[in-house]
């Protein structure tokens, strides 16, 4: 069972009933991968088996994480969504009047891929366990430098 499926990531990117879910799994499994290591796996599956509850705490945790997964999902779907194919890419729009789009920069496309993963761990930070404490979250993570490599 995963976390998110390619409606969720449609709905919170704005992407349109028309994008293919085939095109957004690969995206969503590479999410999940990382959300994983992230997390750990026990705490992972502990986030996952809160689909099944009705505790409001438990519902509000899998929120967050599944908004933070969204993200890290369009983290990695960006790339591949800003390459024309059959009129489904990520364009962005010029004129008043949105009938004229063309496709993102290399640049604009790293910078809205460092957006959604910042914007991922902003979701995700109250959720990590610390390395000295399992059982402890909210510590602080550091990343790096993460790079997302451009088609």
């Amino acid at each position: 069972m995963s976390i998110i499926s390619s409606d969720d990531l449609k709905l919170e990117a704005n992407l349109g009933k028309q994008t293919d879910p085939a095109i957004l799994e690969p995206h969503i499994m590479s999410a999940e991968i990382e959300l994983r290591r992230i997390l750990g796996n026990d705490k992972y599956l502990q986030i996952e088996g809160y689909q099944l509850s009705a505790v409001e705490s438990e519902m509000k945790t899998l929120a967050e994480v599944k908004k933070g997964a969204v993200y890290l999902a369009m983290a990695y779907a960006i790339h591949s969504l800003n390459i024309e194919t059959q009129g489904n890419g990520i364009v962005k729009v010029k004129g008043w009047d949105q009938s004229r789009s063309e496709l993102l920069t290399r640049n604009e496309v790293k910078e809205m891929s460092n957006y959604f993963r910042s914007t991922a761990m902003i979701f995700l930070q109250p959720h990590i366990p610390s390395n000295n404490d399992p059982e402890k979250s909210g510590d602080s993570i550091d990343l790096g430098d993460s790079y997302m490599g451009v088609l």
